[in-house]
């Protein structure tokens, strides 16, 4: 986005349509052109553009507040045309990979 005010203005239009929306906090800043995100704790939901894709991911560090995007606990992000079901989909990527963690820590650590 070219201005600080179409950043502004295109998270709120996102945060509009999340459900909850008053769960979620806005993020807008200025690197090589003007970007947002909505954030709740470390989950984070990008638009590049105003519109879809919207990206969703998990940050890790639990410190940051707001968090600032790119560092994710894991590779695997969902983005898609619904902020709500990107939102949805990256939870359940989460959730397998706690799953696994479990899985693997069980198998190293037998009580």
């Amino acid at each position: 986005m070219k201005t600080k005010s179409e950043a502004q203005k295109a998270a709120r239009a996102l945060k509009v349509r999340m459900r909850d929306p008053s769960t979620w906090k806005v993020r807008v800043w200025e690197n090589a052109g003007w970007h947002c995100m909505l954030y709740r704790g470390t989950l984070q939901i990008c638009t590049t553009n105003g519109g879809p894709p919207y990206s969703c991911l998990l940050g890790y560090d639990i410190s940051e507040a707001p968090p600032m995007g790119g560092a994710a606990i894991w590779l695997d992000h969902y983005s898609g045309s619904d902020p709500n079901e990107a939102v949805k989909q990256q939870l359940k990527i989460a959730r397998q990979v706690h799953r696994r963690i479990e899985r693997v820590l069980e198998l190293a650590d037998p009580k």
